[in-house]
């Protein structure tokens, strides 16, 4: 690579254990490639939203989460209280 500055990452545990999955399937050669390609990734869709002159969404880590679209189309599902229990459904508390 041409142009290379050192940096320190300081990584949550859940990340790295999972990161260190991937490259042990080979997915990925190491922690440096798998860093690479993601932050390429997060810049062409930042680039992407800055073209539509969108801002980032409020949590950027839910860019991609299905989780925040739960409520876009609603449907009747026999559950009358599943809107007041989503936590308890999604995250059991």
């Amino acid at each position: 690579m041409e142009n290379v500055n050192q940096i320190t990452l300081n990584l949550p545990t859940d990340l790295l254990k999972t990161t260190e999955e991937l490259i042990q399937t080979g997915l990925v050669k190491n922690l440096e490639e798998l860093v690479v390609l993601a932050l390429h990734h997060e810049i062409v869709k930042l680039k992407q939203l800055q073209q539509h002159n969108q801002q980032l969404p409020e949590n950027s880590n839910g860019v991609d989460d299905p989780i925040w679209g739960l409520g876009d189309n609603p449907v009747v599902g026999g559950v009358s209280d599943a809107s007041t229990s989503i936590d308890q459904y999604l995250y059991n508390y």
